[in-house]
Order: C-alpha cells, then sequence, then structure tokens
C-alpha cells in the first residue's frame, strides 16, 4: 500500500517547514510522539484496518521530526533545507518506486467479516506469469483499527470444489458459502 503513495511524502520536508513556521518546537516533538505511538503496533506485525493511516501517520512523523531538527536552522536556510531534502527524497524514491514496479499487486477478491476475523479471497498478481489465489484470516486486535495476520491458505483444487477452508495454523474452518466458522 505504501508503494502507490511513495511520492507523497516528497511533500514531508515542506509540510514539516510549515509546521516548525506555524507551530512552536514543542508541539512538533507532542505530534513526533504521538504518531510514532500510533505507528508502534506495526513493529509487532498488526496493520490498520482502515486504509490511509499508516500512510498519513509516518508522513505526520516524517514531517514533525523536520520541523523538530530544522527549528535550530537560520529562516531562509529553512526553505532551502527542505528543498535540497526534496530533491534528495526524489532520487531515493525514484529508485524505490522503480523496484517497485516489478513486485506485483495484490487485491482483495472477496472478503468476510465474522466476529473477531476478517477472511479475504485474494489475488497476487507478480510481475508476470498467473496470479496466485489465496484466503488470508486476520484477526483483530483489542483495539479495533488493528489487525493481525494469522494464517493464510492457497486455493487448491479441494478449496474451489467445496465450500470449506481450513486455516491449519489458527486450527478453523470457513465456510466460504455461508460466511461462518465451524
Amino acid at each position: 500500500m505504501a508503494r502507490d503513495h511513495i511520492f507523497t511524502f516528497l511533500l514531508a520536508p515542506l509540510f514539516g517547514a510549515l509546521l516548525e513556521y506555524n507551530l512552536p518546537r514543542r508541539y512538533n516533538l507532542y505530534i513526533l510522539i504521538a504518531a510514532s505511538i500510533c505507528l508502534t503496533p506495526l513493529l509487532f506485525k498488526y496493520q490498520f484496518s482502515i486504509a490511509g493511516f499508516q500512510i498519513i501517520f509516518l508522513f505526520l512523523a516524517i514531517s514533525s521530526a523536520y520541523a523538530y531538527l530544522s527549528a535550530d536552522l537560520k529562516p531562509g536556510r529553512r526553505i532551502v533545507s527542505a528543498l535540497v531534502t526534496m530533491a534528495c527524497l526524489f532520487f531515493v524514491l525514484y529508485f524505490v518506486a522503480w523496484a517497485f514496479a516489478f513486485h506485483g499487486t495484490e487485491s482483495v477478491v472477496k472478503e468476510w467479516i465474522v466476529d473477531d476475523y476478517r477472511v479475504q479471497y485474494k489475488s497476487d498478481q507478480g510481475f508476470a506469469g498467473q496470479a496466485r489465489m489465496f484466503y488470508e484470516l486476520d484477526v483483530y486486535g483489542m483495539i479495533p483499527c488493528f489487525l493481525k495476520k494469522v494464517d493464510t491458505q492457497d486455493v487448491d483444487n479441494d478449496s474451489v470444489q467445496t465450500c470449506r477452508i481450513k486455516f491449519s495454523r489458527r486450527g478453523v474452518v470457513f465456510n466460504k458459502c455461508l460466511g461462518t466458522f465451524e
């Protein structure tokens, strides 16, 4: 998901300069700490259940870090520093975007939300060849805006012909025809 918005991060130094100009330094530190705390569950293999939150918090963390660190610069050098940082980021992000171009895409074909679980039928189309079809089982965290991937099940002839998908790691069977767990 982050690779779709990779060039959005080019604006982080400019947004950081605006934050630094409009907010006191301690508020930029508060924004940095809050965004970092919101990103902490990603270290434990959780993801946000709401699309785009990861990008927003990462953008805020980078922008406020830039604002906090550039507060000691003279006013004329802040804009020059932001522009030079944006130019450097362009070359780095261009290379990253080029590398991700060969990665392929993953899309959700169908989704079920049952109790504390989310089951998704996904298509993973690589750079070349046939798409890999699979089921993914996610469980909601204690805070419902976080999800953790607990198991995947590749599509085979048995799962195409029947309604039952067995997730062996979690020990649950999902009935895709009824949309329930057995």
